[in-house]
């Protein structure tokens, strides 16, 4: 029986997205006098630094490694083999 395993990248469009994120907040301190900064330079780098973690973190069957669709898959659509609830992190076990 197989688990579900998250795995996360660090290269790619979720390292991007967190880079630019972190580009739009320090412009946004640096123009923090002005309207631009405070208004929409930090919610718009906030966001694209969330939306960078999103898609840095995904999961996979943990015999045959095809990416899944979310952590509630119970058969592998490469596999086909039965999927356990246990999802594991880095070795941490969390369901």
């Amino acid at each position: 029986m197989a688990e579900i395993t998250g795995k996360s990248s660090v290269a790619g469009i979720g390292c991007l997205l967190i880079f630019l994120g972190l580009v739009c907040l320090m412009l946004g301190l640096l123009t923090i006098f002005s309207i631009i900064g405070p208004l929409i330079l930090w919610p718009l780098g906030i966001w694209l630094s969330i939306a960078g973690i999103g898609a840095s973190l995904w999961y996979e069957c943990s015999e045959c490694g095809t990416r899944l669709s979310g952590k509630r898959v119970k058969v592998c659509p490469g596999c086909h083999s039965e999927l356990r609830r246990w999802v594991t992190f880095y070795g941490w076990k969390r369901r």
